[in-house]
C-alpha cells in the first residue's frame, strides 16, 4: 500500500469518527404562535400560524434511511 493510500485511509477514520452516528427515531414537535395586531378600532391577538407535527426516520441499510415528515396548523 502506498504512502498516499494510507494518509487517505486516516483521513476517512479521522472524518467517520467526528460524525454522529445516526439512529433510527421519532420526534414529536409543536408551536404556539400568537401574534398582536392594531387594526384602527380594534386590536388584539391572533392565530401566528401554529403548527404541530412528528417526523421519523428508519434505517433500512448502513448509510440509507427512509425520512418523513407530517406537519399539521391549528387556531389557538
Amino acid at each position: 500500500m502506498s504512502a498516499s493510500n494510507v494518509q487517505r485511509d486516516v483521513q476517512r477514520m479521522e472524518e467517520a469518527e467526528g460524525e454522529p452516528e445516526r439512529t433510527t427515531g421519532f420526534d414529536i414537535y409543536g408551536s404556539a404562535r400568537i401574534r398582536y395586531r392594531d387594526q384602527g378600532e380594534t386590536s388584539g391577538l391572533q392565530d401566528g400560524g401554529s403548527r404541530m407535527g412528528f417526523e421519523g426516520e428508519w434505517q433500512f441499510t448502513p448509510g440509507s434511511f427512509l425520512i418523513g415528515r407530517y406537519e399539521m396548523g391549528f387556531n389557538l
